[in-house]
């Protein structure tokens, strides 16, 4: 009883501590790390990332419970026809870097954002007579868009909450996802996949995987609920 006493008493006291030093590290983050310069490395770095093609209503820069930028209503388009809108995009930055003003992405947390993919006009569409042709187009700019992240945010974390994302064959929607809350680890090589969602073609669908869009490579588990393959034939 007394061992367990002690062992208690210990466990105590090293979070006591552990919770001082981090409200001291909070208290300090605003004289220790000036985040005016570090905003705008951020919105340059995203900027640049998206070709330019970022608008956003007002960003804010918060240090509870780590030094982070918050960008509100934000208007995005990235490469390969994908644009949208985020209600709220949270970034963190590598923490020890922002005392010498350096500036790395290490996790974005993206809430709600509705975004579209349009899908490249294609030359010989008039045999096309369902949508089963179209996984062709959509599985090539999927696998662009993963490179596209693997080349421009290695090492980043990605978390999306109840997002959604549309596919358009020019005007036509033809396949539509929602409630989407993913989990993703961008590494050197690979991209890990955490992901559940709904869509028009099935009920539920939970992804728990890795994908290397360099040479297409993917392993990983897929559960799915009242999968609608007549969609694909419409």
């Amino acid at each position: 009883m007394n061992k367990t006493n002690k062992i208690f008493r210990h466990t105590a006291r090293g979070l006591g501590i552990l919770l001082v030093v981090l409200l001291i590290f909070v208290l300090l983050s605003p004289v220790l790390i000036n985040m005016d310069p570090v905003k705008d490395k951020i919105l340059t770095y995203l900027s640049e990332k998206t070709e330019g093609k970022l608008l956003y209503k007002k960003v804010d820069i918060l240090y509870f419970p780590r030094p982070h930028a918050v960008i509100h209503q934000a208007i995005v388009s990235l490469p390969g026809d994908f644009k949208g809108k985020i209600a709220r995009l949270n970034v963190y930055p590598a923490i020890f870097p922002l005392f010498t003003g350096d500036v790395r992405i290490k996790k974005l947390r993206i809430r709600t954002p509705n975004l579209e993919l349009k899908l490249p006009l294609r030359e010989n569409k008039r045999n096309e007579q369902t949508n089963t042709l179209l996984i062709q187009p959509v599985k090539k700019a999927l696998i662009d868009s993963c490179k596209y992240f693997l080349a421009n945010l290695p090492n980043t974390a990605i978390q999306i909450q109840n997002g959604s994302l549309t596919i358009y064959d020019e005007s036509r929607s033809v396949f539509n996802f929602q409630n989407i809350n993913a989990h993703t680890k961008i590494s050197a090589k690979k991209i890990k996949i955490d992901l559940m969602g709904k869509s028009n073609l099935w009920k539920n669908i939970a992804v728990n995987g890795w994908i290397n869009p360099q040479i297409f490579t993917c392993k990983g588990q897929v559960s799915v609920t009242h999968f609608s393959p007549k969609k694909l034939t419409d």
